[in-house]
């Protein structure tokens, strides 16, 4: 047998317990005792032959002999780490033909002999067919009614007492004892036929009864010879299988099918099996029932004794595993070298990671031994059931369990005090000064990690556990980094070869700009040659997107090409020069792969090469100061051409001023007109903002119910469609030309009512009234509409909600003494007048003159405190956010102060939530460790699977996913009236949280952590330590940029999931010709407040770490170039940003002080490596050289300080030297008075049905239909209804349709749009309510 014999001391590992050969006899437990026995020394049978002078020819066999004369074989087996028992009984009920019975961890299997040929190729054998009781009662239903009825009896067979019996006073059974023993040991084991005959057949079916069932048996008329017809098998949770009465070949066969039936986790090679051999017999005429030379002589057949001894046995099995696991691990010629070179050498020349990998093996089997596995549990079984215990311990008693349990962790203990000789030791072999100071007893207060010990004590284990590397556990390791570098270039390959070869098949996905966008901001396609696209994209000029995509676009890419810039000299240098000296003899910690170039590597005698570390920071900041200086000058001579261009210039957005925190004196247009209108070029129009009550939710109604129109209608249509295709189909089926002419008429496809679209009202599903949609939708415009046309009634005739001063003469000297109550309290009491939709503290004001604007901006309009002090230019009608024009300036202070507070605790306690994940993907330990959620893990193994491994990452994506999310919200709260304000916001604060949680946690998490045991051991040392230890971070952002420069680059270029959802959404969602439009012809954009921030992370960890680890220079340089390659194919050939959302470039400035703080980190940790640096003397020994930082640090804030002097004030606005060159200076007249421009000035246009044609002309408009006219209106009182667009139909529907809706006074059209006979709805150019080029 190719498997070990637990049970063999011929061969293989030395035996682990004694009674294997020393015929130890141990007696099992009978019936409970009333009185104690008379004869102790024969119920014990230790200490003297009473018992053993009657040994059975069986006991006295040795375990071949046994096989030979066909004993019956107890034998347990140990294959794998565990078993699915679940699996497991369905796979035996089916496929052996048996009846699984769980007990707890145990599954009982009785199989029925002889054993027939398997089911199936996969299966070697099954049970026969169970047999039938003479009173038709099966064998199962008696095993089902000795465990209801009770485990308190006895199950093994005693005498009957008699009135002479010496033995009186002990409960008895059903069975009499003979009056004398039998004459020799064969006569007791095998009893005549006769007396076979008269044994039950099932004696704990009789002794589990109470005595009033004794008085009925069953078992009668008895049946003969049934131990020959069962077997049974005892299948363990934790890998063990024990077997009673089956041959070997049996076992193997059963042991194969559930090896074949994938039902064993982690299964042992066969040679790697533990196996345990025994046999049994029964004899119902013996006086005890007892255990001899592994040789089992039981009284009963009971199922519940052989579950007993099961369970020792297994455990014994168990044990016996772990003991020749440790004798292999502890004769390793690796541990037997340990004592012998400390002895003859005194230093041990064994690598520390071999060491602990020892230890690790050790430190596992007593944990398995002694904490996981059940070999010092007492089962559930013996808990509940108290008297099948006294058979469990003895049988436990026998196999030694506890006295071997006790010497394995002797022995591991003894091997775990060698063993945490080993990190010490090799160090010490490695310095011989530092062995010195350690023989003189001196405290070795020296300068790099070490690892020490903790113990961890429990009742059963004493662990001496060295913990590895934690620096291994914290940054990832040169192997990581390398995988990772591999793994992402495969990525890399394979998903840029998937873009060459899609690109030129999907131009909706890859080239969308040179069909789309009207034919002014078209690009040419990439290239005709499918492989030659990269170099055309390198060829591309970067400077294009300022016309394709506005300013924002082109900054980001100009600051990509920037940070190129910078880094190709900085990684030639740093690589040429900083990674030699870092590695080259330098006599540090011996480091090994990528550590070896790191700021840490060099040694306390080599720290004069500090010097070159220090001199090439100083380059690289002159250099990273002169390009940020050279960018920021472009910038503002690019954003200032930009603002004053023609087609830029003579928008609204150009030439209108947004003015908040108005004082209601000022709230009228004759105010607002005589404030401003002496600017150059006046005032051109004024609105007003107001308090519109319900009138937006009436707006927001309306346009929900044109969508729901238009996408009833077109189902409407689509229904016709697919009746008249399914008549026609039926006609020419049937052959009849006049009903395929019928067929093909009007009358024919005419939509029966209920199959018209229909809806339910109310919020709740499946709940409300059924009405039909369409006839519902135009119910529905038309009622919104009749209150909007209202409401705007009312704002047109009510005198603009305050008094109008028109009549009155202004006394510009009593300005100063007029406060707001003056103007709108008591002096109006007698004047009151209806304010049904009140005016709010803010207004838009357009001028003539786009410099204007600028000037307006720029200069202080209140003398009052905070009164009109927030202003904002290039404001578009589109980008403002209503909520937020009528806060009160104080109450804004304090939103701003309230939203940074709340921004700053979620940075600080955004860790709760990452925690709960971390807690969630470890479930198994939770469920350890808490009592509470232990149910969780009683889950079936594909939910705790889904729990743990699925869920985690999910929620993680979750929690990312909501955070820019929450942080606009914030922003929000703040009191930001416009959209890209929002961005510009959210670019600050999520910038701060990642350089929080991304850089300086992960930083502090594997550079301190490491040097952590350090810092515990020797306080001392902090200096040193974290001087040596905060260089090793950077690994992890070695692969954290390897990932951003190959994976996330090709990913951009492919676009798989963007490809993916492009035609999902055609074909899911295009139900409408709004719909398709939206699909084709909506192109991709950016949201700057978080693809900035991820960006400038990127410059933060690379400038950080440039000096420190000199590698990360040509990754980073790599990488950026990559951005930059991808993002000018994306705003060139992909990409649309919305041109109302451009700030001009303003996210540029923030990102250049993402650089500053990328510096100022560099600067800071090279300054406080330098003071934390010591000599061989543990002296600081480059105090110099951080001095020198500190004068760097004062320079690059002074630089910072005069370039946000400089360039700030002209960032946002246009100075007057320029004036010449903004739009209307050259045209503009006298300002009017304001009684001329009293038809011009408006607080809010009238509403008209009029399309939006956009743009505005230099002289003042006048009066009309043009949709300029509102556009600083609110929508609710300012725009028409939206057009609903439908398909023309082949059928002529769509017309019936249109003419229904403009009879209620809808606005349709089928303009663009058709549906084919199928229903398939395409268009040909936009909706008709908006502006085509």
């Amino acid at each position: 047998m190719a498997a070990r014999r637990a049970s063999l001391t011929s061969a293989g590992p030395k035996a682990q317990r004694t009674s294997k050969t020393s015929q130890k006899l141990v007696v099992l437990p009978s019936a409970p005792q009333t009185k104690p026995f008379l004869d102790e020394d024969l119920m014990l049978g230790y200490e003297t032959d009473g018992i053993r002078e009657f040994k059975s020819q069986a006991e006295r066999m040795t375990k071949e002999q046994r096989e030979e004369a066909g004993f019956k074989r107890l034998t347990a087996y140990c294959v794998a780490e565990s078993l699915k028992t679940k699996l497991l009984a369905s796979f035996l009920k089916r496929e052996h033909n048996v009846s699984p019975r769980v007990f707890d961890e145990a599954l009982y299997v009785m199989y029925h002999l002889p054993l027939l040929p398997g089911y199936g190729p996969d299966t070697n054998v099954r049970s026969s067919a169970p047999a039938t009781m003479p009173n038709e009662r099966s064998f199962l239903a008696g095993l089902s009614e000795a465990e209801e009825n009770g485990y308190e009896g006895t199950y093994f067979d005693t005498h009957t007492p008699h009135a002479s019996d010496s033995r009186a006073g002990y409960i008895s059974s059903s069975y009499t004892e003979p009056e004398s023993l039998p004459r020799d040991a064969n006569e007791l084991l095998f009893p005549s036929e006769a007396e076979s005959e008269q044994e039950p057949f099932y004696a704990s079916l009789s002794e589990a009864e109470s005595p009033r069932q004794r008085k009925v048996h069953w078992n009668s008329p008895p049946r003969p010879n049934f131990e020959e017809d069962v077997a049974e098998v005892v299948f363990f949770e934790y890998g063990v299988i024990v077997f009673f009465g089956l041959h070997e070949r049996q076992e193997r066969d059963i042991l194969e099918d559930i090896s074949r039936a994938g039902i064993v986790r982690h299964p042992l090679k066969e040679d790697q099996w533990e196996v345990e051999e025994c046999h049994f017999a029964h004899d119902p005429q013996i006086a005890y029932p007892r255990i001899y030379n592994d040789f089992f002589t039981l009284k009963s057949r009971s199922h519940l004794l052989k579950l007993s001894i099961a369970h020792a046995l297994a455990q014994s099995t168990l044990l016996a595993r772990y003991e020749t696991t440790a004798q292999e691990v502890l004769s390793s010629s690796l541990a037997r070298s340990i004592p012998s070179q400390l002895a003859v050498s005194g230093e041990l020349q064994l690598r520390r990671r071999n060491a602990l990998k020892l230890t690790g093996r050790l430190f596992k089997l007593r944990r398995d031994v002694n904490l996981v596995s059940n070999v010092l549990d007492v089962p559930e079984l013996f808990w509940s059931e108290a008297s099948l215990g006294q058979l469990y311990e003895a049988v436990r008693e026998y196999m030694e369990i506890k006295g071997r349990v006790q010497v394995l962790n002797e022995k591991l203990g003894v091997a775990s005090d060698f063993l945490c000789t080993a990190p010490e030791s090799e160090w010490r072999g490695r310095d011989d000064d530092l062995r010195e100071e350690i023989a003189n007893g001196d405290d070795p207060s020296w300068g790099y990690a070490d690892v020490k010990h903790f113990k961890l004590s429990t009742d059963h284990v004493r662990v001496s556990f060295v913990p590895s590397y934690i620096s291994e556990a914290k940054s990832a390791s040169t192997a990581t980094f390398v995988t990772a570098l591999v793994f992402n270039a495969i990525v890399f390959g394979a998903e840029i070869a998937a873009f060459t070869i899609l690109r030129p098949w999907f131009k909706a996905i890859y080239e969308p700009r040179t069909y789309v966008p009207p034919p002014s901001k078209r690009v040419e396609p990439l290239s005709k040659s499918m492989f030659l696209w990269p170099i055309a994209v390198f060829k591309a000029d970067y400077r294009d997107i300022m016309r394709t995509n506005g300013l924002d676009a082109y900054f980001f890419v100009r600051f990509l090409r920037m940070i190129t810039k910078i880094l190709l000299p900085i990684w030639f240098f740093s690589w040429v020069i900083l990674m030699p000296l870092n590695s080259v003899n330098t006599h540090g910690i011996d480091s090994d792969g990528l550590d070896q170039f790191t700021f840490g590597n060099i040694g306390p005698t080599k720290q004069k090469r500090y010097a070159a570390h220090l001199i090439l920071v100083y380059f690289f900041t002159a250099w990273i100061l002169y390009n940020i200086r050279q960018e920021m000058k472009s910038f503002v001579l690019k954003r200032q051409q930009y603002l004053v261009s023609p087609d830029h210039a003579k928008t609204t957005q150009a030439n209108t001023l947004l003015v908040t925190g108005i004082p209601a004196k000022y709230l009228s247009t004759e105010a607002l007109y005589n404030t401003f209108n002496d600017l150059p070029g006046g005032v051109k129009k004024i609105w007003i903002n107001r308090d519109l009550k319900e009138l937006p939710d009436i707006y927001d109604r309306r346009l929900a119910a044109c969508n729901k129109l238009e996408s009833a209608e077109t189902s409407l249509l689509k229904i016709a469609a697919k009746l008249r295709l399914a008549a026609i189909t039926k006609a020419k089926k049937g052959g009849n030309a006049a009903d395929l002419e019928a067929a093909q008429s009007l009358d024919v496809v005419s939509v029966p009512r209920d199959q018209r679209p229909q809806h339910r009202l109310g919020w709740i599903p499946f709940v409300g009234k059924k009405v039909d949609t369409i006839e519902w939708c135009r119910s529905e415009i038309r009622t919104c509409s009749e209150l909007l046309t209202e409401g705007r009634s009312i704002i047109e005739n009510d005198g603009l909600g305050v008094r109008d001063r028109t009549d009155d003469p202004i006394d510009k000297d009593s300005i100063e003494g007029e406060t707001d109550e003056e103007a709108t309290g008591t002096g109006q009491k007698n004047k009151e007048v209806h304010k049904s939709y009140p005016p709010i503290n803010s207004a838009f004001i357009t001028f003539h003159n786009q410099i204007a604007a600028h000037l307006a901006k720029q200069s202080l309009t209140h003398h009052e405190p905070y009164r009109m002090s927030a202003k904002y230019i290039e404001v578009a009608p589109d980008d403002i956010i209503w909520s937020n024009l009528s806060m009160n300036p104080y109450e804004r202070k304090i939103r701003i102060a309230i939203s940074w507070a709340a921004t700053a605790g979620l940075i600080i306690f955004w860790a709760i939530p990452v925690a709960f994940v971390g807690v969630v993907s470890n479930v198994y330990g939770l469920c350890a460790t808490t009592s509470w959620l232990a149910w969780l893990c009683k889950l079936p193994q594909v939910v705790v699977g889904i729990i743990a491994g699925i869920l985690p990452p999910v929620l993680l994506a979750v929690l990312m996913m909501l955070l820019p999310i929450i942080l606009r919200l914030f922003a929000r709260f703040e009191g930001i009236p416009k959209r890209n304000g929002l961005e510009l916001s959210l670019m600050t604060r999520f910038f701060i949280f990642l350089v929080v949680h991304s850089f300086f946690i992960v930083t502090l998490s594997s550079g301190i952590v490491k040097a952590l045991p350090g810092l515990i051991n020797n306080p001392t040392s902090v200096p040193s330590l974290l001087a040596g230890n905060l260089p090793g971070a950077s690994t992890f952002f070695l692969t954290y940029i390897v990932l951003q420069g190959l994976s996330v680059v090709a990913a951009s270029f492919l676009q798989i999931v963007p490809l993916i959802i492009y035609y999902v959404k055609l074909f899911v969602l295009g139900s409408t010709p709004r719909s398709v439009h939206g699909i084709k012809f909506g192109l991709g954009s950016v949201d700057w407040g978080t693809t900035f921030p991820n960006v400038t992370l990127l410059v933060v960890i690379t400038l950080g770490y440039s000096i420190i680890s000199p590698i990360i220079n040509g990754l980073a340089c790599a990488t950026f170039f990559g951005f930059y390659m991808v993002y000018k194919y994306l705003f060139l050939w992909v990409y649309d940003q919305p041109s109302t959302s451009d700030t001009g470039g303003l996210f540029f400035p923030k990102a250049i002080q993402h650089v500053f703080v990328g510096l100022y980190v560099q600067q800071v940790c090279l300054a406080a490596l330098f003071f934390l640096a010591r000599n061989e003397n543990h002296n600081a020994s480059a105090v110099p050289e951080g001095a020198l930082m500190v004068v760097l640090i004062v320079l690059t804030a002074g630089f910072h300080v005069i370039i946000n002097n400089s360039y700030g004030p002209l960032l946002k606005s246009l100075p007057l030297s320029i004036k010449d060159r903004t739009w209307g200076n050259q045209s503009t007249a006298a300002p009017a008075s304001p009684t001329d421009n009293k038809d011009q000035v408006y607080v809010l246009e009238k509403s008209v049905g009029g399309k939006n044609e956009g743009g505005t002309s230099s002289r003042p408009l006048q009066p009309t239909a043009a949709a300029d006219d509102y556009s600083f209106a609110h929508p609710a009182v300012s725009r028409p209804q939206r057009t609903v667009w439908l398909p023309k139909d082949t059928l002529g529907l769509a017309e019936e349709e249109e003419r229904a809706c403009k009879d209620a006074g809808i606005d349709v059209s089928y303009k663009n749009a058709h549906m084919d006979e199928k229903g398939k709805v395409n268009i040909s150019g936009g909706p008709p309510d908006e502006d085509e080029e």
